[in-house]
């Protein structure tokens, strides 16, 4: 059972003292029920102008707290382990929010203590005009993209990106009547991607298709991954418009949201999506059941260290597939084409460091790797213990 904790409940206003003992007694009275539960609770989520710093590391301290955004399994529901999830990779977030300046003291506590784990929140309708300065939505820490409806109120899309992301606004890729947001985002050791931030309104012609897929064919004659999110208004639950399904087929698009999204008093929908050109590199997706409107959040971790791994791979089945020491080293500098002279300028061998020319050259050419890779041309026979033990450094 995850407790959430109301803002107004964990004022700095209580004394501390007062707020443990009325949160142990709901602990002791829930443990009554269940004595088997398995009880965390969510991080706080002040309403406006609610300071809760007093009480929040005391909350730490009396029990374990999930973060909503990541997903756990019952038995990872702590910070612990939830540090260890985040190293997987770069978490994005999308939220339908429904007016952002009525919430944003909400909505920036959610970002600020979950800062580790939050790369990227797109929001959706956030009602913002160009009057409305970026100081106003400011969250420290991450830099702000924004694109505001013109003309009639309503709509809007705004995207945090943490600070230490290179990030680029692809405003060219963008038709002005459309509320699409792309972004370029360069995450460590992996090539960039297009994520893109989408809000397509309520009872919007089917011309809206067109103009969407023009956008998303030129951004995808870039040769990039891309990611698609946002609300879309436009049910997979129901599967009511065979265009935007024949859209998705077209372009070969996997839709990573399954459970309901917005969730009203008498009806369930599925409007909030998520798209993405290659599903291999997203580790997982998930819905968390908070909001901070009638929308849940769509979240989403993206693999990284994607280019890093595919070498390794494309080293190892070189290895495993060369003949002869000269094959191999054309496989090694295969690694690295941009450089027309990639000769090591240092090599690690059997726990030490060669620096000498011809020790390396002799290291890479030695006849008994030679041999060892051509025995009965088998690969099954070889061993490459020798070959495991090199790190070349440029």
């Amino acid at each position: 059972m995850i407790v959430v904790v109301g803002g107004n409940d964990a004022s700095s206003k209580i004394q501390p003292e007062a707020f443990k003992m009325t949160y142990e007694f709901v602990m002791k009275t829930v443990k009554s029920i269940n004595p088997n539960i398995d009880i965390a609770v969510s991080e706080i989520c002040p309403r406006r102008n609610v300071n809760t710093d007093g009480t929040i590391q005391l909350l730490r301290n009396i029990n374990k707290v999930v973060n909503i955004f990541i997903r756990t399994n019952s038995s990872q529901s702590n910070n612990e382990n939830n540090e260890k999830h985040e190293c997987k990779g770069c978490n994005a977030v999308c939220l339908n929010v429904r007016h952002i300046l009525s919430k944003f003291d909400e909505l920036k506590n959610i970002i600020t203590i979950n800062n580790r784990y939050l790369d990227l929140f797109g929001l959706v309708e956030t009602f913002l005009k160009p009057d409305i300065n970026n100081e106003q939505c400011k969250v420290p820490g991450y830099k702000i993209f924004r694109k505001d409806r013109q003309s009639k109120d309503g709509g809007g899309l705004l995207v945090y990106v943490k600070d230490s992301i290179a990030v680029k606004n692809m405003s060219d890729l963008s038709i002005n009547t459309l509320e699409t947001l792309w972004l370029e985002v360069e995450l460590p050791k992996s090539k960039p991607l297009f994520i893109c931030t989408v809000y397509r309104p309520p009872n919007s012609p089917q011309s809206w298709i067109d103009l969407f897929e023009a956008e998303f064919d030129t951004a995808l004659s870039e040769n990039k991954d891309i990611i698609l999110m946002g609300d879309f208004n436009i049910d997979l639950i129901k599967i009511d418009n065979k265009k935007w399904m024949n859209f998705i087929n077209h372009f070969n698009l996997q839709q990573l949201i399954c459970p309901a999204k917005r969730i009203c008093d008498n009806s369930e929908t599925l409007i909030d999506h998520i798209y993405t050109t290659n599903p291999e590199n997203i580790a997982h997706c998930h819905v968390p059941s908070y909001a901070l409107s009638d929308h849940y959040p769509i979240c989403l971790d993206r693999k990284i260290n994607i280019i890093f791994n595919a070498k390794k791979e494309y080293y190892q089945n070189a290895v495993s597939s060369s003949k002869n020491s000269k094959e191999l080293w054309n496989h090694i500098k295969e690694l690295n084409p941009k450089m027309d002279n990639i000769f090591p300028c240092k090599m690690q061998y059997e726990n030490q460091t060669v620096y000498n020319p011809q020790d390396i050259v002799n290291i890479l050419n030695v006849s008994s790797v030679a041999e060892k890779l051509n025995i009965g041309n088998n690969t099954s026979d070889m061993d490459f213990s020798m070959l495991q033990n090199l790190q070349i450094k440029n």
